[in-house]
């Protein structure tokens, strides 16, 4: 019998699953950035176990640069604001979110519900 995913872990993975859908047909670049923003906080919510276990490897090792070279590049994806020149640049938005999305939930587990204000 295993527990139920958290809320947080489930609405990470209904935006990860509408990620794939989006990518499989037409979406309009609205639909895109809704759901980039949601990736983000996503992202955002999940990063700090990434970094918290960064810190714990020794600087300077391969396994170390590795991983904050991926969480940054995490980091500068989640920053990223300017609006997409069309539905092409949309559509790789949302699915580079969605990867890095993917790579921290399965590697860091759920996190807290990302909060509405960021």
């Amino acid at each position: 019998m295993s527990a139920a995913p958290a809320p947080a872990t489930e609405a990470i993975q209904a935006a990860l699953d509408r990620a794939t859908d989006l990518g499989r047909a037409t979406g309009t670049i609205e639909q895109l950035q809704t759901l980039a923003d949601e990736l983000r906080g996503h992202v955002r919510a999940l990063l700090p176990a990434a970094q918290a276990h960064a810190d714990r490897l020794w600087k300077g090792s391969r396994e170390w640069y590795l991983l904050v070279s991926r969480i940054g590049n995490a980091r500068r994806a989640t920053e990223t604001r300017t609006a997409p020149a069309g539905v092409l640049e949309a559509h790789v938005r949302v699915q580079l979110l969605a990867m890095d999305c993917r790579w921290l939930l399965s590697e860091y587990g759920s996190a807290p519900a990302p909060r509405a204000d960021t």
